[in-house]
């Protein structure tokens, strides 16, 4: 979750996953956690990010494997919102967040 003030940054996907999300992905190979948030960040956003936390986790069970979602927010460091191919991205205000439908 990217932070701006009162709002955040939202992801309105048009891939196989339609609706509103944060930014977010998977870790590469050789790659930290927070490399990662910040690579996809970047690939996503066009957004550097700073301040960088931890904030929450997420489990459960897939067919035969465990996914394990690692949740962070930071600030961004630079400004230009780029969407990218996976969809538009948009700060909005947190309370207007909570009546999207969501992915």
């Amino acid at each position: 979750m990217i932070k701006k003030q009162d709002e955040v940054l939202i992801l309105n996907r048009h891939d196989k996953f339609k609706g509103y999300t944060f930014p977010g992905g998977h870790v590469e190979a050789n790659e930290s956690f927070v490399q990662s948030v910040k690579r996809e960040a970047k690939e996503e956003t066009g957004l550097d990010i700073v301040d960088i936390e931890l904030v929450g986790t997420c489990q459960y069970q897939e067919q035969d494997y465990r996914r394990v979602i690692l949740c962070y927010q930071a600030k961004a460091s630079t400004t230009k919102l780029l969407s990218s191919s996976e969809g538009e991205v948009f700060f909005c205000q947190v309370i207007r967040f909570r009546y999207k439908q969501v992915c």
